[in-house]
């Protein structure tokens, strides 16, 4: 501003406010909230699944919450471990072990390997509580993470077919591998 008083308020009251203010917490967290835009979230966004209201666990859209890995993963960030520019499939094997988690995650990696942009899976057992918690897992669960850090696609693990309708509403499938020396697709 070119008045004066407001140039004279900005030089002898805003600095010496600054330094003071910053120092509170609850300043820092806004100024942090506000620069990093964790707040910003995509929850009718096109390119995330929209999955019915449920109680407990953020939403597709929002930013996947942040969390540590206690027992797994060398104590790790979820951010740390999904990083990058690929995206993560987080499979919470749910509150108690579950003898069917191999099989869940086997029909999941032939199910991803079908298209052409990389997901890779992480596991999250039960001895991970806190993360479940973080996440709404009360049973067994997946989250797609993008690669901006939110959630994509939320749903249960054996239900492969709403998986793939988000995934083929997004995603391109890799073309079919060749059985033939000249390169041509194998006919189905």
């Amino acid at each position: 501003a070119s008045h004066p008083v407001a140039r004279w308020a900005r030089v002898n009251i805003a600095t010496r406010l600054i330094g003071p203010l910053t120092r509170l917490s609850a300043v820092r967290s806004a100024i942090f909230a506000l620069f990093s835009q964790t707040w910003i979230g995509y929850p009718r966004s096109p390119a995330v699944a929209h999955e019915h209201i449920r109680r407990g666990g953020p939403r597709p859209g929002e930013r996947a919450p942040f969390g540590r890995f206690t027992f797994t993963h060398e104590r790790a960030s979820v951010f740390d471990v999904c990083g990058g520019v690929r995206h993560h499939l987080l499979l919470f094997e749910g509150p108690t072990p579950d003898p069917h988690s191999s099989s869940r995650r086997h029909l999941l990696e032939s199910l991803l390997a079908q298209y052409a942009v990389e997901i890779t899976i992480h596991d999250v057992p039960a001895a991970e509580p806190t993360l479940h918690a973080r996440y709404g897992a009360r049973a067994p669960r997946v989250w797609l993470i993008r690669p901006d850090g939110h959630l994509a696609y939320s749903g249960a693990p054996g239900d492969i077919d709403g998986l793939r309708a988000y995934l083929d509403r997004i995603y391109v499938r890799q073309a079919p591998v060749s059985d033939h020396k000249d390169g041509r697709p194998a006919l189905s």
